[in-house]
């Protein structure tokens, strides 16, 4: 009966981590959206955002709007999470953050070269949907991940 519930439960934890495998290559990375376009290349200025993300972290520096700041992640499960806690280090984002605002971001598929998503917020009726690509390979970028 004991090595029932023991198999059990080795099969069981096989099936979840079949399960949110691809998501987690994105839990930890470098990434970023729009920042190779021709006029960036021509002017040698960076253009679009860059994030850095480290589980339960993200800042993210948006070339175009002069603006860093920083969310907390939180995981709601293994290709969905939410920023909240928004702290701005450096320039005045677009949207004023009120205490309570969220943007949840749903990973839609994952590459060895970045993922997809469709992104909400409390505080906008749009869904925005786009690409990240990593710009550290992922066996390159010096950080394992363990878990949410």
């Amino acid at each position: 009966m004991l090595r029932c519930l023991i198999l059990l439960a080795f099969a069981w934890r096989i099936a979840a981590h079949a399960q949110d495998g691809p998501c987690r290559m994105v839990v930890h990375g470098v990434f970023e959206e729009g920042a190779r376009t021709k006029q960036a290349e021509i002017s040698g200025k960076r253009s679009g955002v860059r994030i850095i993300r480290r589980g339960s972290f993200q800042k993210e520096k948006d070339h175009d709007a002069g603006t860093t700041v920083k969310y907390k992640v939180t995981w709601v499960d293994p290709c969905t999470f939410q920023l909240t806690d928004r702290r701005t280090r450096h320039g005045s984002p677009a949207h004023p953050w009120a205490d309570g605002d969220t943007i949840t971001v749903h990973i839609t598929e994952v590459r060895e070269d970045g993922y997809d998503y469709e992104r909400t917020s409390s505080f906008g009726p749009e869904q925005v949907i786009g690409t990240m690509k990593r710009t550290v390979p992922a066996a390159h970028s010096g950080v394992i991940s363990l878990g949410f």
